[in-house]
């Protein structure tokens, strides 16, 4: 909602939704850490598009340039991982 608002310019509004509203949208996406920004072919057996819509891949592409990194904008956002100095580990050992 944030990546929305801030980085593109979309006004956000935070309410339930009533299921037919869904089936007339122009588009659906899911969010969230693990599915990042995924977006949503049908809704009950309703196909509302057949890819990737204009307005996801922005919002997919603004979360994708600050989760990794590449905008600064909100930094605090990430943790940065380093990886660990270590020996390789061989199977005869």
């Amino acid at each position: 909602m944030q990546i929305t608002r801030e980085e593109l310019g979309n006004p956000v509004e935070e309410r339930d939704v009533d299921r037919t509203e869904l089936y007339l949208a122009d588009e659906a996406f899911f969010c969230g850490t693990g599915a990042e920004v995924a977006p949503v072919s049908a809704i009950d057996k309703y196909e509302i598009s057949t890819g990737v819509g204009p307005i996801t891949a922005r919002i997919d592409k603004a979360y994708e340039n600050l989760v990794r990194g590449r905008d600064a904008a909100h930094a605090d956002w990430a943790v940065p991982v380093h990886a660990a100095s270590r020996e390789p580990v061989h199977a005869d050992d």
